[in-house]
């Protein structure tokens, strides 16, 4: 192939590259402001660097564009499944409703309740509370500065705080939080730790309230076994 072939297929592709980025450019867009925990925040860091994307907002928009395809194909089956029980012969109803309690199976096998990794709790803790941005949740949450947003895990202001008065009203002692992410005018926390009551009702009341949320987000609940302090996260 010529150099002047060459050239000119180079120019092409320069042309196409501008040109679909023009029509990105033109594309509507809302602005987002994402929170990152310093884990995923060094990741996202690290793919960029490397030069893996081009962008932060690249990274976002891929892995939603991910989630987003996966939903559709697990959506499509399930419709597929369902069209089947309702329209088909007896021996096909069954055959599709063996094949959706199969699916049911392979997909609770691939999220099954993930396990905490094993430590020593009271050390892990104690590690926590001399940390130096430890701070009273409540306080920390209603005195912010002019302008900081604070908030635990994804929950607005107002939702942490309301989260932080149910505990308290449950009989929780004290609630500090503790490895605090700050990022301009946006504070977050994902760890928090209770001092927990002697009472055995507002004990159990607690557990139960606990035990439900972390089951919410697919991990085994903390038991009592007659600890100080809990430590709560927002996975």
């Amino acid at each position: 192939m010529s150099k002047k072939i060459l050239l000119c297929e180079a120019r092409k592709a320069e042309l196409d590259t501008n040109s679909l980025r023009k029509t990105i450019r033109r594309m509507p867009s809302h602005r987002l402001t994402v929170l990152l925990p310093p884990k995923l925040k060094k990741f996202v860091d690290d793919l960029v660097s490397k030069r893996r994307y081009g962008t932060e907002n690249d990274i976002i928009c891929s892995a939603l564009r991910q989630w987003q395809v996966r939903n559709r194909e697990i959506h499509k089956d399930f419709s597929a499944i369902r069209r089947n029980l309702k329209h088909r012969t007896p021996q096909v109803r069954e055959a599709a409703r063996k094949q959706f309690q199969a699916r049911i199976l392979e997909m609770a096998a691939r999220a099954s309740p993930k396990r905490r990794p094993q430590y020593d709790e009271n050390e892990f803790i104690r590690k926590l509370l001399k940390r130096k941005d430890k701070h009273e949740a409540l306080s920390w949450l209603t005195d912010a500065p002019a302008r900081v947003d604070r908030g635990i895990g994804e929950m607005d202001n107002l939702l942490s705080v309301a989260y932080v008065r149910h505990l308290y009203k449950l009989g929780v002692s004290e609630l500090v939080v503790v490895e605090i992410a700050k990022n301009k005018n946006l504070e977050s926390t994902d760890s928090l730790v209770a001092t927990l009551p002697k009472d055995p009702k507002k004990r159990r009341a607690i557990f139960t309230s606990e035990g439900q949320r972390t089951i919410k987000m697919g991990y085994d609940a903390t038991e009592d076994h007659g600890q100080s302090h809990l430590f709560i996260w927002f996975d």
